[in-house]
């Protein structure tokens, strides 16, 4: 049993469990992260794809799980009242992101910092969950907001709302690096993963093919996967081109997380060696 978030970064797992059979993987799209996450550390299902800070919080935690791949790197982007160029435009002012600790709120606390703001002083800060936040917008009741993919789509068409900037390309501009950073990655408990190798190995390919299907095939990506999801094809299609997948396992993935952790000034200490899968030989 796969689960997977609401949100088009779940279309490469899509077709890779597809690819695998209904026989060997079935997937289930989730909507309440905070049901998915409990389920899965029940043992109710053996693979969830989620926040790579999930993973990470989940871990400290004490939690035996393991990361195997992760294949996402950009799909959250600035919403606002007024077009804004900086985070700086936002001194003043309150910009709404989810739940503390969450992967958003995990990298804006790095990007404010490299701004030269202080967090909760030149920039307020304040957690709504992304139902609520789009109905705020909406209702022109807050200024600015964080989100990802599908509720940037979902939003974008609104009169007087303006999509601004990208993570990735804050990322890209306050560190040099060319090609993101994880954010969306695939967890499995210990006991199961050292089962079950072989099956870990093929999701692994068959993720990294569908990976390089949606990026050259977007349109009938979201085509294929159109049933998986409560949102109108159209939207669908633009929240799949707005994000952006690369795929990571093995040393690059181990490589590229704690880069990532050291970057943002959270770096993974030795206790963290357990947390990346590593297939038998």
């Amino acid at each position: 049993m796969v689960r997977a978030p609401a949100s088009p970064s779940s279309i490469p797992l899509i077709l890779a469990c597809r690819a695998l059979g209904s026989g060997t993987a079935t997937i289930k799209i989730f909507s309440n992260h905070s049901q998915a996450h409990a389920l899965f550390l029940q043992g109710d299902s053996q693979i969830l794809a989620t926040g790579l800070s999930v993973g990470v919080r989940f871990y400290r935690q004490g939690a035996p799980v393991q990361v195997v791949n992760a294949y996402v790197t950009g799909l959250t982007y600035l919403v606002a009242l007024e077009k804004i160029d900086s985070l700086g435009d936002l001194r003043g002012k309150t910009l709404h992101l989810p739940f503390a600790g969450s992967p958003i709120d995990e990298v804006t606390r790095f990007f404010v910092s490299r701004e030269g703001l202080v967090w909760n002083r030149d920039i307020r800060v304040a957690h709504t969950r992304f139902p609520a936040t789009l109905k705020l917008l909406r209702e022109g009741r807050i200024f600015a907001a964080a989100l990802p993919e599908p509720f940037v789509s979902m939003i974008r068409e609104r009169s007087g709302v303006y999509v601004s900037i990208g993570f990735r390309d804050l990322w890209e501009n306050y560190t040099g690096g060319k090609e993101g950073y994880p954010q969306v990655a695939t967890l499995v408990k210990k006991d199961w993963a050292e089962d079950n190798a072989d099956l870990i190995r093929r999701l692994n390919r068959e993720v990294d093919r569908a990976v390089a299907f949606v990026r050259e095939n977007p349109d009938e990506a979201a085509a294929q996967t159109q049933g998986f999801f409560s949102l109108p094809e159209g939207i669908l299609r633009s929240a799949l081109r707005r994000t952006d997948f690369r795929f990571l396992a093995d040393p690059p993935l181990k490589r590229e997380i704690e880069t990532y952790y050291r970057t943002i000034g959270r770096p993974l200490d030795e206790g963290f060696q357990d947390f990346f899968y590593t297939a038998p030989e």
